[in-house]
């Protein structure tokens, strides 16, 4: 069946939603299942014995979660709107948003301790628990604030920081659409650029 979940214009009909919803799913747990045998290599080579090669497995293990709570995308096939989905789709809206920051972070951690080691002639091995720390509580700082607004929700096929108004694209959601470019999408652009930049520096 092709018809919207509302009388809205909305960018995806139900069986779109449910095709990308799978997409997205089926990429998280292949994803997933690349990241634990990837874990498992630095396991059993005792790659984490070396500080740089657990900093890249600190990173792997943060694109695990985004990996798994991509997966469970699965569970809102057939959306239909009830109690039971959107409770759902928020706790999922806010994995993806604090667990993507675990991730960023982490590697913004790594590319700053490489940066350290290979330009500056610094060893800042005794900042592990720091990197761990600051990954995993910063971004509870503010990744809870789209709960203020109610901006969790559908956003599109999948859950996250909603832009538009009850599932209806023409009707914009100016609150979200500056909650996902002041929580995500700037901090990313200035994160990645800083990066590339800082390798830059590095291979030259």
């Amino acid at each position: 069946e092709n018809s919207t979940i509302s009388d809205c214009n909305n960018t995806f009909t139900k069986d779109q939603k449910n095709l990308v919803l799978l997409v997205m799913g089926g990429n998280g747990f292949l994803s997933s299942i690349m990241c634990l045998i990837a874990v498992s290599m630095v396991i059993c080579m005792k790659l984490y014995k070396n500080f740089i090669y657990r900093l890249a497995m600190y990173q792997i293990l943060s694109s695990l979660c985004v990996s798994a709570v991509q997966t469970s995308f699965i569970t809102l096939l057939n959306y239909d709107g009830n109690i039971y989905y959107q409770i759902t789709c928020k706790s999922i809206s806010f994995l993806v948003e604090y667990f993507l920051w675990i991730k960023l972070l982490f590697t913004l951690c790594l590319v700053f301790h490489l940066f350290c080691l290979v330009v500056c002639l610094k060893n800042f091995k005794k900042l592990e628990i720091g990197y761990v720390l600051f990954s995993i509580l910063f971004p509870l700082l503010y990744s809870w604030i789209p709960f203020i607004h109610n901006s969790f929700g559908i956003a599109g096929a999948w859950c996250w920081i909603r832009d538009w108004k009850d599932d209806c694209a023409t009707q914009k959601y100016l609150e979200g659409i500056i909650e996902q470019f002041v929580l995500w999408y700037g901090p990313l652009f200035i994160s990645l650029t800083l990066s590339l930049i800082a390798v830059f520096i590095i291979l030259i």
